[in-house]
């Protein structure tokens, strides 16, 4: 990740896990910015991108497991890392790195964060950025058991957060890069662009 500084970003005294911010924010009843949204959303997309050019599945994405600092004046765009390495999955049978991965990799998926399907693919990760999304909007976590979607009028990013909770996988986005076009071509207005962070 030599590539992407802003995206691997070392712990620093302001950074905490995503779920620490979303509980701020929360508490506060003081939403996410649509600009923060796509801040946060992209970048977590562009990290996922380098694992899966590597045919390889984070399977456990959520806002408890990923390492987060805010943009600011000194850094334009959020920092982030991803906190559960164990857990990543290759996609690539008899690959080098099935040897490398830890046992904790064959253990399953949290159920809250747990898609439709049993067969593990990008789109697996495609689900559980799709989770982060609907939290960062509404500021709670999805309740498995239901299929709630994300209102137009709640989220400029409605319909690309709900495109990633399909119940199929093969109705997701195929892999971050697809997730991450769709994200960038919705135009935020101008009055949202401020960050509050």
């Amino acid at each position: 990740y030599r590539d992407h500084p802003d995206l691997h970003a070392f712990p620093t005294r302001r950074s905490s896990d995503l779920d620490k911010h979303i509980a701020k924010r929360r508490a506060s009843k003081s939403k996410f910015s649509q600009r923060e949204i796509h801040e946060i959303l992209s970048s977590i997309l562009e990290l996922l991108d380098l694992f899966h050019q590597e045919e390889l599945v984070m399977r456990t994405l959520a806002p408890e497991s990923i390492l987060y600092h805010p943009s600011s004046d000194r850094v334009p765009y959020p920092q982030l890392t991803f906190l559960n390495y164990g857990l990543v999955k290759s996609l690539v049978k008899n690959a080098k790195q099935k040897d490398e991965l830890t046992m904790v990799g064959e253990k399953p998926m949290p159920p809250d964060i747990a898609p439709p399907e049993l067969t593990l693919s990008k789109s697996t990760d495609i689900w559980t950025v799709g989770l982060v999304g609907y939290e960062l909007v509404r500021l709670q976590k999805r309740d498995p058991r239901q299929e709630e979607k994300i209102a137009e009028q709640e989220s400029l990013f409605y319909g690309v957060i709900d495109k990633a909770l399909e119940k199929e996988p093969s109705a997701r986005y195929k892999d971050a890069q697809e997730m991450l076009t769709a994200l960038d071509k919705i135009k935020i207005p101008v009055e949202t662009k401020k960050s509050v962070l």
